[in-house]
């Protein structure tokens, strides 16, 4: 074959040879993945303690990863600040808690040790003090923290009441008998 009749036979099939060649080119393009740098985002995390109006130095930090963190669920971060919280500042669920700093937890010891058993940890409880069938003080729902069933007639359980309450529920709770009365939750 000459090269005359090569260049005759690739001029009849040019738009053959043409439609080859594009689609050669668009499965490499297709096929091929572009290389792409990833950004690595930082997050700043405390390393130690640094009190307040102490200086932050560099080594005080550490710089993690955000593939390294771990999502928190939201009920985790709803409660009461247990540290000024500052716009910009991430927020962890040790910087909240479940109560305010005006609560204060409070060992309820009811004069019947069987009402003890209404209380469940994690739900609410009504504390009564009563005589003479009258009732001299009320607290409304209280959240109930944990509980104590003893053998004898010392059951105790420890609700949180803001400070106000626990100190009026101090001075009337030797005016008559303590009475629990527990919510369902």
């Amino acid at each position: 074959m000459t090269i005359k009749s090569w260049k005759e036979r690739l001029q009849a099939h040019a738009g053959l040879v043409a439609f080859a060649m594009s689609a050669l080119v668009f499965a490499i393009l297709t096929l091929a993945k572009p290389h792409v740098s990833k950004t690595t985002v930082l997050v700043p995390v405390m390393k130690r303690f640094v009190a307040q109006g102490s200086r932050v130095r560099t080594s005080d930090i550490e710089w993690v990863s955000e593939s390294q963190l771990h999502t928190v669920p939201m009920s985790h971060l709803t409660g009461f600040a247990k540290i000024p919280l500052f716009p910009g500042t991430i927020v962890a669920p040790a910087d909240v808690g479940q109560f305010s700093a005006e609560t204060v937890l409070v060992a309820v010891q009811p004069s019947n040790a069987v009402d003890a058993r209404t209380a469940v940890p994690g739900g609410y409880v009504d504390v009564l003090v009563a005589a003479n069938h009258f009732i001299k003080w009320q607290s409304g729902p209280l959240p109930v923290v944990s509980r104590s069933l003893a053998d004898g007639s010392q059951a105790s359980v420890e609700v949180a009441m803001r400070l106000r309450q626990a100190l009026a529920y101090e001075q009337a709770e030797n005016q008559g008998s303590v009475e629990l009365v527990g919510f369902s939750s």
